[in-house]
């Protein structure tokens, strides 16, 4: 079965400075990207890269129009309110780019 290029998945991480977290992060990410039909992109909150305003960019150039916005986090807390769906809302407007954000799986 072919990808639809049109559809973006991005799993977003809070971010880590140790090497296991970004290894397990970027491990579910593959696994996840073998069993869609679309393109699967990542990012993180924080202190790693690509940040999300970076990844959204980046599949806008690519030329998704709608992207599903996964938040790997165990908890709709401070992040997923106040720098998520903030976030999300803004660069959807400024991108011109569907979001779809998925607040619980």
């Amino acid at each position: 079965m072919l990808k639809n290029n049109n559809i973006a998945i991005v799993l977003c991480g809070h971010g880590s400075s140790f090497n296991k977290y970004i290894q397990d992060f970027k491990k579910s990410h593959k696994i996840i990207e073998k069993k869609i039909n679309a393109s699967c992109y990542y990012c993180f909150i924080e202190k790693n890269e690509p940040n999300i305003e970076d990844c959204l960019s980046f599949i806008k150039k690519k030329g998704v129009q709608k992207v599903f916005f996964f938040p790997f986090l165990l908890f709709n807390g401070g992040h997923f309110e106040q720098d998520i769906k903030i976030k999300i809302k803004e660069l959807s407007k400024s991108l011109k780019l569907k979001i779809k954000l998925i607040e619980k799986i």
